[in-house]
């Protein structure tokens, strides 16, 4: 099932209910997405593969495109809340491997989440189709990227990692480390989530930045 924040459920029956029926007809989006892809599309079927009579759909959703940019945003919610660490924990090395290692901790915890893939999978297919993504989601994301380009500038002028690297460097080489081992080998399917040894894995992203990035 889908990971719901705050902002899809809320308190009493009724809201329940809907959050529930709107599970089902994300549930149901995203297989038909990823089956036919969002131009191929058909509304009808989406609303009888969630089991709600299309006027009902029409009620939640008034296209298969805004249905496709809610899906994206059960994506933006789960990377936004990784971001969410303290900006401020950069005096020291250990509050760089803290940082690091809970990054890694709330990376993995939504990487091995199967909906959060099969939403992945979705959308990398649609951008591979030329399918544009909104403005503001693309803005939404660089937002969150740049969240922890900041981070790393802030332990650069506090001399705990490496200042004679560019910033963008750091976070790519990092970002392409932590991808490398356990992203797209899960969502290509090279192996199951099962198979991946957590603890390994993270030890071996934070020995390399320790040795490469802190001073």
């Amino acid at each position: 099932s889908f990971i719901f924040n705050e902002k899809h459920i809320n308190s009493g029956y009724y809201q329940r209910m809907k959050a529930e029926k709107n599970e089902q007809i994300l549930d149901a989006a995203l297989e038909e997405f990823l089956t036919k892809g969002v131009a191929a599309a058909s509304m009808q079927r989406i609303a009888q593969e969630a089991q709600v009579s299309k006027r009902t759909l029409y009620k939640y959703y008034s296209s298969k495109e805004e249905l496709f940019g809610e899906l994206l945003d059960v994506i933006l919610c789960e990377m936004e809340s990784i971001y969410q660490f303290d900006l401020s924990k950069f005096n020291s090395q250990d509050d760089v491997v803290e940082v690091i290692s809970n990054f890694l901790d709330q990376k993995m915890a939504i990487t091995f989440n199967e909906s959060f893939l099969r939403i992945n999978r979705m959308a990398i297919g649609e951008i591979l189709r030329g399918t544009q993504i909104p403005k503001e989601q693309m803005d939404r994301i660089n937002k969150s990227e740049m969240l922890f380009l900041e981070w790393i500038k802030g332990a650069q002028k506090k001399g705990v990692i490496r200042g004679d690297l560019e910033a963008t460097q750091i976070a790519g080489d990092f970002n392409s480390l932590l991808k490398g081992q356990i992203y797209w080998p899960v969502l290509l399917g090279m192996v199951e989530a099962s198979e991946i040894k957590k603890a390994q894995v993270k030890g071996h992203i934070l020995d390399i930045f320790s040795e490469y990035y802190l001073t």
